[in-house]
């Protein structure tokens, strides 16, 4: 056979098997066993998942109980993509990749069938971007996790599928069962640019005292403490969390303090809980 068609077949069978390896399906084998899936949603363009967030009923005590309700992810031209989402619940903080990075691998924790008792499926879910950072969602405790899925690699993940359950009345409600991602196409991933190299100039460490506060999303309530610095011309480089493990029906608290470390070594505990 002529060398230029070995050739041009090699090609064909290889962009063949390159595209379908780029469309791979992600999955885990613990999902939850009721409703059904709603539609694919994939980012769009050449755009790829790099962030999430999570629609969540919070316990009901007395009522029913149905915790993770859907997943929205975040994709890198700003635009988000949802599949089927349940009706209860609210959508929380959203969790993204450290910049340059993708989702690309999840698992998750459900709640095996509790027979006749209330069954909630879902809790949680957790992702793990192209760097190896690992990004897990403000869901429930309750339940189990489940072993990881497959890892769509440098291409990241670009489309989501859902499986919901619909209201049942009077009957047990679970809303999300299981999910599904697939994996982005090749051409999403752009070539590496090197740069030429900049000269910056290092301005003198500044001792002046801060002028603004940032924050992100905060509960509506308490009071703010005073304000605790660390010695002159050092930085926030470390921190821990002191928290509440989950009580289940009793009241939770969760995260009651924090300590942070400067870089001198000095530590700047907070005044909450002890």
């Amino acid at each position: 056979m002529d060398s230029s068609l070995h050739a041009t077949l090699g090609l064909l069978l290889g962009c063949c098997l390159w595209g379908a390896w780029g469309q791979t399906k992600i999955h885990v084998s613990n999902g939850g066993i009721w409703g059904t899936w709603g539609a694919e949603q994939s980012c769009p363009g050449n755009s790829f998942a790099v962030g999430f967030s999570l629609k969540v009923e919070l316990p009901q005590l007395a009522g029913e109980d149905t915790a993770l309700n859907g997943i929205r992810l975040l994709c890198s031209d700003s635009s988000t993509i949802q599949s089927k989402v349940g009706p209860w619940g609210w959508w929380g903080l959203v969790m993204k990749c450290p910049s340059g990075q993708r989702l690309t691998q999840f698992r998750l924790r459900v709640e095996p069938c509790r027979g006749l008792k209330d069954n909630m499926a879902a809790k949680n879910i957790e992702f793990v971007c192209t760097g190896g950072v690992k990004l897990r969602g403000d869901g429930l405790c309750r339940g189990k996790w489940g072993p990881q899925s497959h890892s769509c690699g440098p291409r990241g993940i670009c489309t989501i599928a859902t499986k919901v359950e619909a209201p049942q009345g009077k009957g047990d409600d679970t809303a999300l069962n299981d999910v599904y991602f697939r994996c982005c196409r090749p051409e999403t991933l752009t070539p590496t640019t090197t740069l030429p190299p900049t000269t910056t100039t290092q301005s003198p460490t500044s001792t002046q005292p801060p002028t603004s506060t940032t924050q992100s999303n905060v509960g509506p309530w308490g009071s703010w403490g005073p304000v605790k610095k660390g010695l002159s011309g050092q930085r926030l480089t470390q921190f821990r969390l002191r928290e509440e493990p989950c009580r289940r029906l009793k009241d939770d608290t969760a995260a009651n303090n924090i300590e942070f470390a400067c870089t001198g070594g000095a530590e700047l505990r907070g005044d909450g809980r002890s």
